[in-house]
This record gives structure tokens, C-alpha cells and sequence, in this order.
């Protein structure tokens, strides 16, 4: 389903175009720049220690078996990266304009998953996962069968998530990777909006109880500088919120 937009959006926009309007004698001069989207999501999440099991068949003090992988939740908590499926649409308008119009990436990718007719699936971008790896508690023999080569890692790690079955596309924006990258000129306003795919429709890997405060963010580049919008450029934690955020290009 393709939802409506948040009607604020239109009032931000409104806000932003009365902002940068002037007036000027000056002959004008249009300059265009480079723009780059990223964008990324963090929960917080209890730490997973997995380990390769593995047997000694013949009692001599070596494994010489691999059987399968095993991990069990720690009492560590931390802030970290989960791969999270998300809507997006970045657009413009010219400076002077009214009219909003979806850009066009630099490979030419349509800057829009909500978009009719532009093929790509509303929830087709997906955040990076987590690469943050550390050792794990060593743990005991149990007689002949072994724990080892433990890691530390969160369920948004691929290591939990290979481990235990979870299906998480490779990460991209509007199938850009690792940003979308898009030109616009000065005086024109940048619009992004984003939405986080409902934790129902997701895989299973981060429990939603307690509250994982789940915030999908995003960050604006242009002209090889990052720029800080009106707006929101983070959702809320709670599941399916977004944000809508503007900024108008000098």
C-alpha cells in the first residue's frame, strides 16, 4: 500500500521556499553541485556470543569435527547498526518553482520507491548491517563437544544472522550503494522523505519487546560537505515512523 505523506511535509517545504526567497538586481548565476543521501538505522540491542561447535570423536583432546553453530544472548546491551528495510522519495524544486518533481541519480536511478511506475518495490533500500565483531567469553567444554572461535556480535551482525537463518537483502539505497548520488543547483530546495518497513514485515532478528528504539536516520551531502536540513532527519522509535526533511542549496 502506498501511504500518504505527513501533511506537515507540505508546510515545512512552504516554510523553507519563504526562507530563501529574494530579490536581486544581480544577473543570476546558476551553479550546480553534487548531492549525496546516506542513510542508516541503530537499535538497541543485547549482544550475542556464537560460537562453532565442533566434536572429538576419538576422545584425543582435538575436535576434529565441525557439527553447527551455536549463539546465546549475553548481559551486555549496545547501541548498534541493523539492516532495516525503508521507503524513500528525495525531490526537488527549482529555485523559483512550485512544482516538486523526483529526481535522478547520477547512474540514472529514480530517486523514489513509492513512485507509480518506476519499477522498484516501495521498501526496496536496505540499511547496513552491523560490522562490529569482538571476542566472546570462552566457554567450557561439555565431554567431547567444543565451543570455539567465538565472536560477540549483535543480532544486526551477518554473523548472527547467517548463523541463525535470517534473510537480509544487500544493503542499498533506491538499489544505490553505498549512497545515492544526484546533482541540483543552487537555489533549489531538497526534499527527502523515509519511512521504516513495519517490524512485521521484517524478519524476525530484532525483538520487539522491550522497545529496541529502532531510529531510522539520514545524512545530506552537497557540494562535498555535509549540510544540517530543516526538519527531522531521524524517525521515532516506534514502528513504521519516518522523517521529512529540506534543505535549500546556496
Amino acid at each position: 500500500m502506498r501511504n500518504a505523506w505527513p501533511t506537515y511535509a507540505l508546510v515545512l517545504v512552504a516554510a523553507v521556499l519563504a526562507a530563501v526567497g529574494c530579490d536581486s538586481t544581480e544577473p543570476e548565476r546558476v551553479t550546480t553541485r553534487s548531492a549525496s543521501v546516506f542513510v542508516e538505522a541503530r537499535a538497541d540491542v543485547t549482544l550475542w556470543d556464537c560460537y562453532e561447535v565442533w566434536v572429538d570423536n576419538d576422545n584425543d583432546g582435538n575436535p576434529d569435527e565441525f557439527v553447527t553453530n551455536f549463539c546465546e544472548p549475553t548481559i551486555e546491551a549496545a547501541q548498534r547498526l541493523m539492516p532495516w528495510n525503508y521507503a524513500i522519495s528525495i525531490s526537488i524544486i527549482p529555485k523559483g518553482g512550485k512544482d516538486e518533481h523526483v529526481v535522478t541519480s547520477v547512474d540514472g536511478i529514480p530517486g523514489s520507491s513509492f513512485d507509480p511506475g518506476n519499477n522498484l518495490d516501495d521498501f526496496v533500500s536496505v540499511t547496513e548491517s552491523d560490522a562490529n565483531i569482538s571476542a566472546a567469553a570462552p566457554r567450557a567444554n561439555q565431554d567431547n563437544i567444543y565451543f570455539l572461535n567465538g565472536k560477540r556480535v549483535s543480532p544486526g551482525s551477518p554473523v548472527f544472522l547467517t548463523i541463525n537463518g535470517f534473510p537480509v537483502d544487500t544493503p542499498n539505497i533506491l538499489t544505490a550503494s553505498p549512497s545515492f548520488d544526484f546533482e541540483a543547483n543552487s537555489g533549489d530546495t531538497i526534499i527527502v522523505r523515509a519511512r521504516k518497513q513495519a517490524a512485521g514485515q521484517m524478519p524476525p532478528f530484532l525483538p520487539q519487546e522491550p522497545d529496541p528504539h529502532l531510529l531510522l536516520s539520514a545524512g545530506l551531502v552537497v557540494g562535498g560537505a555535509a549540510v544540517t536540513p530543516a526538519g527531522s532527519s531521524t524517525s521515532t522509535s516506534a514502528d513504521k515512523s519516518g522523517f521529512t526533511f529540506s534543505f535549500a542549496v546556496p
